[in-house]
């Protein structure tokens, strides 16, 4: 610790405790990324005064240049944070045009009851295990199988990577093993294995960016909703890290790239992130990967497919990169396409779970409902997923049965937080139940859902793209539709 660090004023707002380590709740650590704590830190340090936008982006980020979309992400992370902990009273004003402001009152505390600053926050896994089925999401089953490989390519994928390997090879090998197989239960695995590569090298900034990719990639899987904030910030806090550490790292720019477009829906941010990481290394895989995903989300198709493409040749064994070409084509509507790209996977890689599950989604549009199920079936995700997906083939044949026995089984279960409220998105709109389909968006918005951007390009949740409130509701979500 520094002596400035020794000697920082600490501060007390309701029952928050604030140091320029840590914020605390009741005594209780609430998870916040670095540079969001040094922007609380440096507002309620001026609390009831107006802290200018340049001055404030000075501060956090001396040494680097960040659009000022950074700085509003930062600032509505802290207004989420502080009402999911302390309620929905004002903490911070913005004045239009000038900056932002701490309006809750704050007095000084002393700061030797302030706790240390983690590096990392590690959630209690033992107490919800990514592993569990009823944990899965059933929405965006491209990130089910991508992202869970994503940490360990974002790490191996860079010649910074590969030479850092060579000095600690162990937990990355290890969690690449255990991510490449693609399940809730290994990711778990692969989770605290990339946890201990980080205190072996807690300098490396490709281990933090792995470790950003795992915690993205959990949430993609599905941990219960009341992990979801800790998830969230964990991942923000983990790519923050990697690029404070070294912002020339192609890794370290890639994981918050990813992190930027699917936690804080920042297309922007993530534009930037994922442009500078090419800039650094234009083979990246991961780099290119995410950029695919990118231009996919705005509908720029024919750069997604060409960024995929490119990837392969960087690559041309990687299941992954064959399958986000063939994701490309399954979202723009074409399903010939499509079927060709993921069988080209599976004739190197004949196991590949995403393949043979984008297979059967493929076939179902086309009316091919034999090779759809027989693809379905040989899909190893989890089961609660695979269930979602043979009653939505049951229903394209003209049988709505299961489909609806789904629905009520499903809204049970996000009742009682063992899924979160995008699982119901497909059943409620294959039965044309629009007003609890927009229900459903609205409360996977409301908690920051990493899937939520998935529902913008799934050929199955047209109907919902049509309905008239489908834009207001995800302007007021804050993303644009």
């Amino acid at each position: 610790m520094t002596s400035e660090e020794s000697s920082s004023p600490c501060f007390v707002f309701g029952e928050f405790r604030l140091d320029r380590s840590i914020l605390e709740f009741r005594g209780e650590r609430v998870p916040l990324s670095p540079k969001a704590l040094d922007t609380l830190f440096a507002l309620v340090e001026s609390a009831g005064e107006v802290v200018d936008k340049d001055a404030l982006m000075q501060r956090v980020w001396p040494d680097t240049y960040v659009a000022e979309s950074g700085l509003a992400r930062n600032i509505s992370v802290l207004r989420k944070t502080l009402a999911e902990h302390g309620g929905p009273e004002p903490y911070i004003e913005t004045i239009s045009k000038r900056g932002y402001r701490f309006v809750a009152p704050v007095s000084a505390a002393p700061p030797e009851a302030a706790a240390p600053r983690p590096e990392a926050v590690a959630p209690a896994l033992e107490e919800a295990p990514v592993g569990r089925p009823a944990g899965l999401r059933l929405l965006g089953p491209a990130a089910v199988g991508m992202l869970l490989a994503a940490a360990a390519w974002l790490y191996w994928g860079s010649p910074a990577g590969k030479e850092a390997a060579k000095a600690e090879s162990a937990p990355y090998r290890i969690g690449l093993h255990l991510l490449e197989k693609r399940t809730p239960v290994e990711a778990e695995k692969a989770l605290a294995s990339f946890r201990r590569a980080v205190e072996i090298e807690p300098e490396s900034a490709e281990a933090h960016a792995a470790l950003a990719n795992v915690y993205l990639a959990s949430m993609q899987l599905g941990v219960p909703e009341r992990f979801v904030g800790e998830f969230r910030n964990q991942a923000i806090a983990e790519a923050d890290r990697a690029v404070e550490l070294n912002p020339e790292s192609a890794s370290a720019l890639a994981a918050s790239g990813a992190v930027r477009l699917f936690l804080e829906w920042d297309f922007e941010g993530a534009e930037q992130a994922l442009g500078r990481a090419l800039q650094v290394d234009p083979e990246h895989e991961m780099a290119l990967f995410h950029w695919s995903r990118l231009q996919a989300l705005r509908r720029n198709f024919p750069e997604a497919i060409e960024a995929a493409q490119r990837a392969q040749r960087v690559n041309p064994v990687s299941a992954m990169l064959g399958d986000q070409e063939g994701i490309v084509y399954y979202q723009q509507g074409d399903m010939g396409k499509a079927v060709e790209a993921f069988h080209r996977v599976l004739e190197r890689e004949r196991n590949d779970a995403i393949a043979h599950y984008y297979l059967a989604l493929s076939y179902g549009f086309l009316q091919s409902f034999a090779r759809a199920r027989e693809h379905l079936a040989q899909a190893e995700l989890a089961p609660t997923l695979i269930a979602t997906d043979s009653a939505w083939l049951d229903l394209m044949e003209g049988d709505r049965e299961p489909m609806a026995r789904l629905r009520q089984a499903m809204k049970g279960r996000i009742a009682a937080g063992e899924i979160t409220p995008d699982s119901l998105m497909v059943p409620a709109v294959a039965l044309g139940e629009m007003d609890e389909a927009i229900g459903a968006l609205e409360a996977a918005l409301g908690i920051g859902s990493a899937s939520v951007l998935e529902m913008r390009l799934d050929p199955r949740l047209e109907p919902l793209r049509r309905d008239g409130r489908y834009e207001a509701v995800m302007r007021q979500g804050g993303i644009e539709p």
